[in-house]
């Protein structure tokens, strides 16, 4: 709950399930944020972990921005293929994080859905394939607005068609995980 109510006004779900995990385990707590926190002490500390973590970079993000922004600025001048390069790069970078996760993620043992699994593989394909689809969709000219739309709802659709999965699938096979 604390995880949802911070992300509401800000912050990023993986920094916070990280830190949120780190806090309660530096009570000696295990099982992380899969287990009800009913210490208010423990609730406390994670919502601050959570809340400074998040706050810093409204800190540092308006002293820092106008020289990041030149540093930018002049990689981008100098030569434009690299800074496309460079950020093609780091997108490239962020989702083979995600991919790697869901293919082979290290979870706790004790934790079902933690780590790597058949739905976490079903997740990933069907996020690809949905986002393939809607992209090919927005082409058409009455579905041009589905062109800003077409990630959250190829995530939303992949998130939905899991949880049916994990409704109609046996136990065994829905939560078999390789990486637990």
């Amino acid at each position: 709950m604390a995880i949802f109510c911070r992300l509401t006004i800000i912050g990023n779900i993986s920094y916070e399930v990280t830190a949120a995990t780190n806090a309660i385990e530096a009570y000696g707590l295990t099982g992380g944020i899969a287990n009800a926190i009913t210490d208010p002490e423990v609730f406390a500390t994670v919502a601050w972990v959570m809340t400074l973590g998040s706050i810093m970079p409204l800190i540092l993000i308006p002293i820092f921005l106008k020289k990041i922004q030149k540093g930018i600025g002049k990689a981008a001048s100098k030569d434009s293929k690299w800074s496309g390069v460079m950020s093609a790069a780091a997108f490239i970078g962020l989702i083979a994080a995600f991919v790697a996760r869901a293919i082979a993620g290290k979870g706790d043992a004790n934790i079902i859905g933690d780590g790597a699994g058949v739905l976490s593989l079903v997740a990933l394909i069907a996020s690809i394939v949905l986002m393939l689809v809607l992209q090919k969709l927005s082409t058409l000219p009455k579905l041009k607005w589905l062109e800003s739309f077409a990630m959250p709802f190829a995530m939303i659709g992949a998130m939905l068609i899991v949880m049916l999965l994990a409704q109609i699938l046996p136990e065994s096979i829905a939560f078999l995980e390789w990486r637990g």
